[in-house]
């Protein structure tokens, strides 16, 4: 039984699914999710992302790590780990950078949280020259060491539950059948109190959605308790939001365009914008340091546009033009650098 038949069997047992639940199925099913099926990365899968699109995203992360590392007092012995490493091109540019400083690569135990099968096989590839450890969950993550931690476009595949506002109460958006026994999203009847203090109830109007990503919050729960007893850092980038916002933001991607939800589950990404806001609450609620700025920001400050320059002047003329498209497409406000969001999270100054 195909995927999209298995879900339907759901509904027609259930009366609906969640929209959350939707997603988990759709993109983590064991037999046919998203990502257990295919390397969805680069031109010929369904999206790109910012390390596929130049170096230079991934040695501006790997200077961050360097200045965590050294405000952590620069430990002898820590935990390098990654959350989502797609193809592991991000975690090689951020290993070649920090070789510069012998004592963090020396110090540095790396350890990839991966459930995709296609990706941790060419994980393994990308990174056949370096000694790896794979997680399925932050569960099994020791936790006797400092750890560094980076995530780039890991939350935005996290399943998201939705809320529709209609007559002054919030009513959770669900998946149903129709008559002609196709997908449609509704709204249930009963009314949903949303307890979540991050949350801007009182000001919803009819028709607004609103989007809780319980995983999201859960998962940056035990990582930050981690960060706390252990000392770290993490960095999440993302493409969302800063402050509270209502609006339906789920969309599915394959092929690099835009597609219908329903049409292609198990076949295209899906994601939801990150409420960055919240995500930076959770960590100040525990103590942490948090900084959130624009991906633009962040890769200014740490250095790209100075990693450009040298580049630039070693390259011949073609090399150059796509280091400066390349450059452009990270940091230009009109395409990722307002977008995408980075959020740091530290235990110490």
């Amino acid at each position: 039984m195909s995927l999209i038949d298995r879900i339907k069997q759901q509904i027609l047992q259930d009366g609906y699914v969640t929209v959350a639940a939707l997603m988990h199925q759709a993109l983590y099913d064991l037999q046919d999710g998203y990502y257990q099926s295919k390397d969805p990365v680069g031109k010929d899968g369904d999206f790109i992302t910012a390390p596929e699109i130049s170096q230079l995203f991934g040695e501006a992360v790997g200077v961050w790590c360097l200045q965590q590392w050294q405000q952590l007092g620069s430990p002898d012995s820590f935990y390098l780990v990654e959350l989502g490493p797609g193809r592991g091109t991000l975690m090689a540019d951020v290993l070649r950078t920090v070789r510069v400083v012998p004592a963090f690569m020396k110090g540095a135990s790396v350890h990839l949280i991966e459930v995709s099968m296609p990706l941790k096989s060419r994980q393994k590839q990308t990174l056949a020259t370096y000694n790896i450890r794979w997680h399925e969950s932050l569960e099994s993550l020791p936790t006797d060491k400092p750890c560094i931690v980076i995530a780039n476009e890991f939350l935005d595949a996290l399943p998201v539950r939705q809320f529709q506002y209609t007559d002054a109460a919030w009513h959770e958006r669900v998946v149903r059948m129709d008559n002609e026994q196709n997908m449609m999203f509704c709204q249930m009847d009963k009314t949903t109190h949303i307890g979540n203090a991050y949350l801007p109830e009182e000001s919803a109007v009819d028709g607004n959605v609103l989007e809780i990503c319980d995983a999201a919050h859960s998962l940056c729960v035990k990582l930050y308790k981690r960060l706390v007893e252990q000392t770290g850092a993490a960095l999440f980038i993302d493409y969302g939001y800063v402050d509270n916002a209502y609006g339906d933001t789920l969309q599915a991607m394959k092929q690099h365009k835009h597609t219908a939800v329903f049409d292609t589950l198990g076949k295209a990404d899906l994601t939801c914008q990150v409420n960055f806001g919240i995500i930076r609450h959770i960590a100040e609620q525990q103590g942490l340091h948090a900084t959130l700025n624009s991906q633009r920001d962040f890769l200014l400050q740490f250095g790209i546009r100075e990693r450009l320059a040298t580049l630039y002047k070693n390259t011949h003329a073609e090399q150059q033009q796509a280091l400066l498209v390349a450059y452009q497409r990270l940091t230009s406000p009109e395409k990722m650098g307002l977008l995408f969001k980075a959020l740091s999270i530290a235990s110490t100054h």
